[in-house]
């Protein structure tokens, strides 16, 4: 039987690492380009509806999108609890085998998917941010 749950509530009550015993959809997405000269992230376009499955283990995840049936493996490691410039915990961080960042930040309830880093600029210039988000728990 699937449960309903509050994403942020059942999954990240405690600040902790992503529950495994759960996995997570994803209703919009939103994708954000480091703009050099404002230096700030800005909206590529206007975000969009979307089905976005993960469903994440301990060493990796997998990321499906619309039910295409077409289903990636990613592998990550967590890093760090991460906060915000007065020290207050926000979310947790994770860094894939290929070098980008995923922030599950339960403050705005949403999942920041970096990529694309810059030696040059010491950030990343694309962000996906995915929201509207929901827990199940998984079937065996």
């Amino acid at each position: 039987m699937k449960n309903l749950l509050l994403f942020f509530l059942i999954a990240f009550s405690s600040y902790s690492q992503v529950d495994t015993d759960n996995y997570i959809v994803a209703k919009y997405v939103e994708f954000l380009v480091w703009d050099k000269v404002e230096q700030v992230y800005v909206n590529e376009d206007d975000g969009s509806w979307v089905d976005i499955k993960i469903t994440p283990f301990d060493d990796y995840y997998l990321f499906e999108v619309d039910n295409d049936g077409e289903i990636e493996k990613v592998w990550w490691e967590y890093d760090s609890v991460v906060t915000d410039d007065e020290d207050n915990k926000y979310g947790d961080a994770y860094y894939t085998r290929d070098g980008r960042k995923i922030v599950f930040d339960y403050e705005d309830q949403q999942i920041n998917f970096f990529s694309d880093y810059s030696e040059k600029n010491e950030r990343y210039m694309d962000i996906m941010v995915v929201s509207k988000i929901e827990s199940y728990t998984k079937e065996d």
